[in-house]
């Protein structure tokens, strides 16, 4: 729904520029193209300085280029020269058009256009209608800067949350022998048996611990990757069990980082109109909670409150909420134990700026936090953690995409 909201929003404010430049007598010619903060390249064969590809501005109709629009958007374009037909494809979606004919063909449906596409100096060009309702960009003419503003965010591929149950063997009930009768000489009297005091139980003792894991290969969906597998992720967690007035409770706190791949392009610099070249780097999101949980179920099963903290390295915004969920603490007295957490956020926001259009915004997403897993005991305090997690945070308001992180986990503890 955001996706549609952005387009609406941006289409009727096109049309209150466009009608403002229109009555300037704007300039009929090329403009560069501001692509998500990045400027789009020409092609290299014909690169010279401050080369730039452009959008062709024509009255009050912009017109941006089909192919390397619709490519840098991840789709797949196929042009035939006998008909001038251009056809884009991209997972559940078909667009086609034609030189010359005003209309748009979106997944079998024939849809008229304001002007039809036209062919402009080698390259197809269309106008901002087709590339807003196949896509769900919306473009922004800025006159003041002579520049088209194009977003677009990707929505994610949703990844079902796994489901582990775990299978509890149930303990034999032992066999009890009866124990014979004593044999009694005949002038020996029967003697007084002593009944055999039933052990108190010992009593379990509280858990402390802190375990490091390292992320194997995790999955990222966010609004800049599509299904990254990074590296250099992990995560870490502490717990401790403590009695307050007799009460039994739980504090812990969880914190993981999930890196990603972005890939080179050109990015503006500031305050300026021109473009840089920037390599490729490694992204990260990175989340933290601290949960209190008070017991309900033996061993070791607890319900509560958390806290949950969201932050990244590209320039979105940070976001903070409160939640509850249930936690299963392992039992590290024994050889092999497991583990388990399901922690819900609903409102989890931040505040973010646009830093082109100074526009201002408050994202917020429903974030669910999981994790399963198994501890073995090693040597000592010292035990092996194995184990899957992740979380899913659902885009609410001004959010620009859903999220998903997962993969899994392996790592070593320490038991106090």
């Amino acid at each position: 729904m955001h996706y549609l909201r952005y387009a609406v929003a941006a289409s009727i404010a096109l049309a209150a520029t466009a009608t403002a430049a229109a009555a300037q007598s704007p300039p009929v010619h090329d403009v560069p193209i501001l692509y998500n903060d990045h400027h789009i390249a020409a092609d290299p064969n014909v690169l010279q300085d401050n080369r730039v590809l452009a959008a062709l501005v024509r009255g009050d109709q912009i017109l941006v280029p089909l192919r390397a629009m619709f490519e840098q958007m991840g789709a797949t374009v196929a042009y035939d020269p006998s008909t001038q037909t251009t056809t884009i494809t991209k997972p559940g979606s078909e667009v086609k058009v034609t030189v010359g004919r005003p209309e748009i063909v979106l997944n079998g449906e024939v849809r008229p256009l304001d002007v039809p596409p036209e062919i402009y100096h080698g390259a197809v060009v269309v106008p901002l209608r087709a590339l807003s309702e196949a896509m769900g960009a919306y473009v922004l003419w800025l006159q003041d800067r002579n520049e088209v503003v194009v977003r677009y965010l990707a929505p994610p591929v949703a990844t079902p949350m796994p489901t582990m149950a775990p299978t509890m063997t149930p303990t034999p009930t032992p066999t009890m022998r009866p124990t014979p009768a004593p044999t009694m000489a005949p002038p020996t009297m029967t003697p007084t048996i002593a009944p055999t005091p039933t052990p108190a139980p010992t009593p379990i003792a509280d858990e402390h611990y802190i375990v490091g894991d390292y992320l194997v290969s995790p999955q990222t969906y966010n609004a800049y990757s599509s299904n990254s597998r990074g590296t250099a992720s992990w995560a870490g967690r502490a717990a401790f069990e403590l009695p307050v007035f007799g009460i039994p409770w739980m504090i812990e706190g969880d914190a993981r980082q999930y890196s990603f791949n972005h890939p080179a392009g050109f990015v503006t610099n500031i305050g300026s109109q021109s473009a840089t070249f920037v390599p490729g780097f490694t992204g990260y999101d990175r989340d933290s909670d601290v949960r209190l949980g008070l017991k309900v179920i033996n061993p070791r099963v607890y319900v509560g409150v958390g806290y949950m903290w969201q932050t990244n390295d590209y320039g979105n915004s940070h976001e903070t909420g409160i939640g509850y969920g249930i936690e299963k603490l392992p039992d590290l007295q024994r050889p092999l134990s497991f583990y388990g957490s399901a922690w819900y956020y609903p409102s989890v926001r931040g505040n973010y700026t646009d830093p082109i259009t100074g526009f201002g915004w408050t994202p917020a997403y429903q974030v669910t936090k999981y994790s399963i897993g198994l501890d073995a005991k090693i040597a000592g305090p010292v035990f092996l953690d194995l184990g899957f997690l992740g979380e899913r945070g659902n885009a609410r308001i001004d959010a620009p995409s859903s999220f998903v992180h997962s993969g899994a986990a392996v790592g070593i503890g320490i038991h106090f």
